[in-house]
């Protein structure tokens, strides 16, 4: 039904200042993160107070499952790492975590797992340890850390007791005290799930001639085929890095005959890095991941690999079609070539997008990548964490790279501390899983309602666990990020969350459950830790729109930034991007899709701002859409 209209739009000319304060928040350099004797993380500079969130409260029925616990919470402090996954077809989930040594003997180097036969409604925990043999003995001893798990049904029956959890974690042989605090290798093996202790296997390996750093991203690749990779370390460099620029490819095969995975080290890759800031190399850790039948790959990595001055973190892309058999030449993304992404930058930013320190990555049924990050203005390998930033998802869509703006307003807060006592910093922790088909992807980030931030503290230390979903057959975004924790026991407690790779799914419901894992260091991140597996987050079909509103179309000729402030009370504007004379249709809608103002423009090439007024019109959750022709981009705003 189509109203009168109550709304003005208005075309506008000006700028806005904001009253917003910055404070540049630099990653702590990822190799020198761990001091290995303790596992303390040097903390990081800590950002300011930033404007209220807006985004929308969830309305799932969250259950949370106790899980295992470890000697310290270390074991989800690498957002890179898969230490959940999920099987459909027997519907186990399971988390693998260091031991708990207080409780259970051994040392905290050994890994232990939880299981669930149930879709995550029920877990049996703490079975193991998986690799007793690994003693934590420090100096010179195989201390082991960052265990991540992928898993295979050799029989392919439709039994949970029919499959194996596959485990890799990095290890390293010093105590702290350089150049012996190097990592080394892999510990690796295999268990079933049925907790069967004679099928536990445990092999390590030195990777490199030692020369790694820790690894990340076990995936599955081809039936019985399983990736890994680490970004290679010069231990006779340790004080200043200007040679690490190359990253290890491991790849592990499932052997039938030893019911074990067996690893090599498949590929060194090398990008030269842009050195003409200080003289080091800006990196972030290396992903891997592939799409369902494990043909197609991507490899994402974040880092500074072009010489242009801007001193940014901008992604490197590298593919294969034919299962990791061969491997592309680097593609360098550029984020100001994104019209959308400079559109939305803080104004009061540098106006040099960079991305955050914490990405993930997947791959779609169709092949495509998909690394979600947050970015905002970057400054000195720094982001201005001060102000709005946003979640992205930078992909490469029928041929051309894009983002995909994520959240519907902005990202509120960066950094936050966990723990008391000794503590440990996290940003918004961006993950990613994939349907088993790949038709649907589903994105998180944590984030902090900055009305309970202390200004003069780490601004997301409240986090609660935001997710959307793309549908890649109609490319058509999730009608909200939804707010999964509100107004639960976990409400401002989402600490570290991880995202099974792959998520379970309900043919019969038309429904995605996502499995998550969280910690609960109760106290002192060092002290021991207990995990928690939140279920019921679920995500139905219907949540996706079949037409119209929340379109992922980015049109060549124009571009279209998010409206500020939003939410609004009197007015709010936005920015459009016009390439070439063009008329354009500015229409807004409620949530049923009625419409309530639609007014049409005229523009010259260049930047616009128009304004949009509140009048009469009451207070709930808008959309305006700006189209011409069949193009169209859509934004939602909330009037209070």
């Amino acid at each position: 039904m189509k109203k009168s209209t109550l709304l003005f739009i208005s075309l506008c000319v000006g700028t806005l200042a904001f009253a917003q304060s910055t404070q540049l928040t630099r990653i702590a350099d990822p190799r020198m993160s761990v001091d290995l004797a303790n596992d303390n993380m040097l903390l990081q500079s800590t950002p300011k107070r930033l404007p209220p969130a807006t985004q929308s409260a969830g309305t799932r029925d969250l259950t949370a499952v106790a899980l295992g616990s470890s000697s310290n919470g270390l074991t989800v402090l690498s957002n890179q790492c898969n230490v959940i996954v999920a099987d459909n077809t027997t519907k186990v989930v399971v988390f693998v975590h260091r031991n708990n040594a207080g409780a259970f003997g051994g040392t905290s180097s050994q890994y232990r797992y939880d299981v669930s036969k149930d879709g995550g409604l029920t877990f049996t925990n703490d079975i193991g340890a998986l690799n007793p043999n690994t003693d934590g003995a420090g100096a010179g001893g195989i201390n082991g850390r960052y265990p991540q798990g992928a898993l295979i049904n050799p029989s392919n029956a439709a039994v949970p007791d029919s499959v194996y959890l596959v485990y890799e974690g990095t290890w390293h042989n010093g105590d702290g005290t350089a150049p012996a605090n190097t990592w080394e290798g892999i510990i690796s093996g295999v268990g079933q799930v049925d907790g069967d202790v004679l099928s536990f296997t445990e092999v390590i390996d030195s990777v490199n001639h030692g020369d790694v750093g820790i690894f990340t991203s076990l995936v599955k690749g081809l039936p019985g085929e399983y990736w890994a990779m680490a970004q290679v370390f010069d231990e006779d460099d340790i004080a200043g890095y200007p040679n690490d620029s190359s990253y290890v490819l491991i790849k592990g095969v499932w052997n039938a005959a030893t019911r074990n995975v067996e690893w090599t080290l498949n590929k060194t890759i090398t990008l030269p890095p842009d050195l003409a800031f200080d003289g080091e190399t800006s990196w972030l850790d290396p992903l891997i991941a592939f799409d369902p039948t494990g043909m197609k790959g991507w490899i994402a990595i974040g880092g500074d690999f072009i010489d242009d001055g801007l001193y940014v973190y901008q992604p490197v892309f590298i593919s294969t079609n034919d299962g990791g058999a061969s491997w592309s030449e680097p593609t360098y993304v550029d984020l100001t070539s994104f019209d959308n992404v400079l559109l939305s930058l803080d104004p009061l930013s540098s106006g040099i997008p960079s991305t955050g320190y914490e990405a993930a990555l997947v791959v779609d049924k169709f092949g495509n990548p998909h690394y979600v990050n947050v970015v905002g203005g970057g400054q000195d390998y720094g982001i201005q964490s001060g102000l709005n930033l946003h979640c992205y998802d930078i992909t490469n869509h029928a041929g051309t790279w894009e983002a995909i703006q994520l959240d519907v307003d902005s990202v509120a807060t960066f950094r936050g501390v966990v723990g008391t006592n000794v503590t440990y910093t996290e940003d918004n922790r961006c993950q990613a899983t994939t349907t088993p088909d790949g038709s649907k992807v589903f994105f998180s980030w944590i984030d902090t309602d900055p009305s309970l931030v202390d200004p003069y503290a780490a601004d997301n230390t409240y986090p609660n666990l935001f997710i959307r979903g793309l549908d890649v057959n109609s490319w058509q975004l999730s009608f909200e990020a939804k707010n999964a924790t509100y107004n639960t026991d976990w409400d401002g407690k989402a600490y570290m969350p991880h995202l099974a790779p792959v998520s379970l799914r309900d043919d019969p419901t038309a429904t995605t459950t996502i499995p998550v894992v969280i910690v609960d260091p109760a106290g002192a991140f060092d002290a021991v830790s207990n995990f928690w597996y939140l279920g019921g987050i679920t995500f139905a079909d219907t949540e996706f729109p079949t037409t119209g509103v929340n379109e992922v179309i980015e049109p060549s000729a124009f571009s279209v930034g998010a409206n500020y402030p939003n939410p609004f009370n009197g007015s709010t504007q936005f920015t459009v991007k016009v390439t070439e004379t063009s008329q354009l249709n500015v229409k807004v809608q409620n949530i049923l899709g009625e419409t309530f103002s639609e007014q049409t423009y005229q523009f010259a090439p260049g930047n616009h701002t128009v304004a949009i007024n509140r009048n009469t019109l009451a207070a709930g959750v808008y959309f305006y859409t700006v189209s011409s022709g069949n193009a169209s981009v859509t934004h939602k705003m909330v009037i209070e």
